[in-house]
């Protein structure tokens, strides 16, 4: 299985206009699980409404609707690259299937006026039963922005 992960377009929009940032707190960044029914579109998904969620968020034993906090949340500057990291996030004693993973900015309002942030394809279904679910942060973080040189 090959895994892929992107930003979504609109989520530097929406992080410059104020509507979400990469601290921890709550309201704060989330992590949802979704099924296959969702198909990935970073060019013109950017509210966690355009998930469809009643019909394509993970249900199951230890998983909560909506997903879990992310936590751990640490920006950082070097050499003209935002690093935007987060602890690992794990659902336990959990019995569910996802095939993709989103992070969204919860602003404890209406599904639409969550930005997305950014989405991981798991590049197939991954199952667990009665364990642990755990999606590992890449060591170079989960999403990075390049700040170009002074022209």
């Amino acid at each position: 299985m090959a895994i892929s992960s992107g930003v979504y377009d609109n989520a530097y929009v929406t992080l410059l206009k104020g509507e979400w940032k990469w601290v921890t707190g709550d309201p704060g960044p989330f992590c949802m699980l979704l099924t296959s029914g969702y198909t990935v579109d970073k060019a013109a998904n950017d509210y966690r409404n355009d998930l469809v969620t009643a019909s394509n968020e993970v249900s199951g034993t230890g998983y909560s609707a909506g997903g879990a906090q992310v936590t751990a949340v640490a920006p950082a500057l070097a050499a003209l690259v935002i690093t935007c990291d987060c602890s690992d996030i794990s659902w336990t004693t959990a019995t569910f299937t996802a095939n993709k993973a989103v992070f969204y900015f919860n602003t404890a309002g209406a599904d639409s006026a969550d930005p997305l942030i950014c989405y991981v394809k798991f590049g197939g279904d991954v199952s667990v039963s009665g364990g642990t679910f755990t999606i590992t942060i890449a060591a170079g973080g989960l999403f990075t922005i390049t700040n170009g040189a002074e022209v």
